[in-house]
């Protein structure tokens, strides 16, 4: 157990000691970025700076940073201001675009999707057919048993009254 305790100091001090270096280095970049000094405490958090505000008092509306490699240059460039509809130029059709074979393309892909479509509502109605089919035959079963059994319910009745009658004729 002692090694562990031992192990386990070593790691928090040299935690500790990595995170001032971060907070140190932070430090740093921020100075040489924005030319302002900031304090942070361990945990990486302001005290009374807000790190927003100098950042836009560092940077005025459409300026641009120069980045050359990882070095920052002080020379700002500014951007043009973007173009209105009217100024740009007019979209290019398809036609332009990808050439005659689009018109083709397109007229085929159109077919296509014709066809498709016709040959899905024959399968539909073919499918409906079938399924009418299956039902009414389904439903000639249907009637045809219900015929059987009253036809053998009827045989029934009649085999026990004329039953019924011997048994009354053979008592008198």
């Amino acid at each position: 157990m002692k090694d562990l305790h031992e192990v386990n100091e070593r790691v928090k001090n040299k935690t500790l000691e990595l995170r001032r270096e971060r907070v140190r280095l932070i430090q740093e970049k921020v100075k040489e970025l924005w030319g302002t000094e900031i304090e942070l405490d361990s945990t990486l958090r302001f005290q009374d700076q807000d790190l927003e505000q100098i950042a836009k008092a560092a940077v005025s509306e459409g300026d641009v940073i120069r980045v050359d490699g990882d070095e920052l240059d002080a020379e700002r460039a500014g951007t043009p201001p973007p173009l209105s509809d009217e100024e740009l130029a007019p979209l290019p059709s398809n036609t332009v675009i990808f050439g005659k074979m689009y018109d083709d393309y397109q007229k085929q892909l159109d077919d296509l999707s014709k066809q498709h479509q016709e040959e899905m509502e024959q399968f539909m109605r073919e499918q409906e057919s079938n399924t009418k089919k299956i039902n009414d035959n389904l439903q000639d079963k249907l009637m045809a048993r219900r015929q059987r059994r009253a036809r053998m319910k009827v045989e029934e009745t009649e085999k026990n009254s004329s039953g019924s009658i011997i048994v009354i004729l053979k008592i008198s």
